[in-house]
């Protein structure tokens, strides 16, 4: 799999069904965006025209969808107060959203790909060495 051995230059770690796993992501996200294009693509230099696709959709159909209200950020500030080191909260807001954003961003992706897996057929066929 030559996929699995560019992968794994960035990280020996990593596994050949976490390499298929993400494959197969990758390939619902691809088919979706292509599915539901939305207006023209920026271009990015060095970055292909799917990634720009999938990036694009994933800013509009997920990222636009998460709202980060001051309640979850104010239980936030106060839950990990020492981590301020006495700063206001007005201080550390914006950091404070982006940890919220982020860790929400990466649940609602999770939840979205389940659902894209959960109505696609996949099917693995291993070639044999």
């Amino acid at each position: 799999m030559e996929e699995y051995e560019q992968w794994r230059k960035n990280d020996p770690k990593i596994t050949q069904e976490k390499v298929l796993s993400d494959m197969i992501d990758r390939q619902l996200l691809i088919h979706q965006a292509k599915k539901f294009r939305l207006g023209s693509i920026q271009r990015v230099q060095g970055v292909n025209e799917e990634t720009e696709m999938v990036n694009n959709y994933i800013e509009r159909r997920i990222k636009s969808l998460i709202h980060i209200p001051f309640e979850d950020i104010e239980a936030y500030y106060y839950k990990h107060i020492d981590e301020f080191a006495g700063a206001e909260i007005l201080q550390v807001k914006d950091d404070i959203e982006g940890r919220l954003f982020d860790r929400a961003l990466e649940l609602r992706l999770l939840r979205h790909l389940k659902e894209l897996r959960d109505e696609a057929y996949i099917r693995i066929q291993l070639e044999q060495r």
